[in-house]
């Protein structure tokens, strides 16, 4: 793995443990329904954003 790709891989994991730290506090502490759903949809998107893309084979 080159240092860009380690450090571009990092800050991802930084930056995703971060918001998801965050909306899983709110989550927790935060009982409004309309906010829930505001972290809940952060939390699925950030997740949802660290999952790899398929990709079509050529060989």
């Amino acid at each position: 793995m080159s240092t860009k790709h380690a450090v571009n891989f990092g800050t991802k994991i930084i930056f995703s443990g971060i918001v998801i730290g965050f909306c899983a506090f709110h989550l927790i502490s935060d009982r409004t329904p309309k906010n829930q759903e505001l972290y809940l949809c952060g939390l699925v998107a950030t997740l949802a954003y660290l999952q790899p893309s398929p990709k079509a084979s050529t060989e």
